[in-house]
């Protein structure tokens, strides 16, 4: 767990780290309870020769209802997998992160880590992987609306956002946005630090590495990012372990 964690403070920005999130408690995620509760859907890759943490992957077990999926994406993921049990049982497996350290990217570890995940759906006989996929490069188009972005195509057809046409390369779909799939407030002081930016304003702010502006409210002391995601949907019934 320490060494995930770990790869986790390397591979993501500083306020998806530090940020309470899953949230309108202000608390954010116990990553502790995945391995607690679903040990068999947390896995690690390593380098051969060094034994060092190259990468990684997180699922849970979700229930959904008619393929109907929430506009609050991640958070209700968690929520659900990490909540009380109900009597509900779980008919999906959901991607929760998959990070592969920033020195080995390009190396195929990305797409390894897809493929665990569609083999761990389908060896626990689920018939569906969702993820709410968090768009790689949206950060750089953060007025735009997400449901005109995952519109995006280049020419010959590949999806415009790398993370999203590796999903289709691996067999997946694009499903509805998720527009509240996390939900991250923290002190204005807070989101100053982390973004390095001097926050002197209310309303919307344009952040590094946030996929929409940051919402402050000066008065209140407190500033709100909701990231939009997209749903990504894997249709496993019938499919091969890869």
């Amino acid at each position: 767990m320490g060494a995930i964690t770990a790869l986790e403070r390397k591979c993501w920005p500083v306020f998806m780290n530090e940020a309470p999130s899953c949230h309108e408690a202000g608390e954010g995620p116990d990553w502790s309870l995945i391995y607690e509760r679903y040990p068999e859907f947390v896995f690690g890759m390593l380098d051969p020769d060094s034994d060092d943490l190259l990468g990684a992957g997180h699922c849970v077990p979700v229930f959904v209802k008619g393929g109907e999926l929430p506009d609050t994406g991640w958070d209700w993921a968690w929520r659900q997998s990490m909540g009380p049990e109900t009597a509900e049982r779980p008919n999906a497996l959901c991607a929760l992160a998959i990070i592969v350290d920033p020195e080995k990217r390009s190396s195929g570890l990305a797409p390894l880590a897809l493929a665990t995940m569609r083999a761990l759906a389908i060896e626990h006989g689920f018939a569906t992987l969702y993820a709410p996929l968090r768009p790689t490069h949206l950060d750089r188009h953060p007025t735009v609306d997400i449901a005109d972005y995952v519109t995006w195509r280049l020419e010959g057809g590949d999806h415009f956002d790398p993370w999203i046409r590796l999903h289709e390369r691996a067999g997946g779909r694009i499903g509805t946005v998720c527009r509240r799939s996390m939900t991250m407030s923290a002190s204005v002081d807070k989101w100053s630090e982390w973004s390095g930016l001097p926050l002197t304003h209310d309303g919307e702010i344009i952040v590094p590495h946030l996929l929409t502006p940051l919402n402050v409210d000066l008065a209140a002391g407190l500033a709100t990012y909701i990231e939009p995601n997209v749903w990504i949907i894997h249709d496993l019934a019938g499919a091969a372990i890869e």
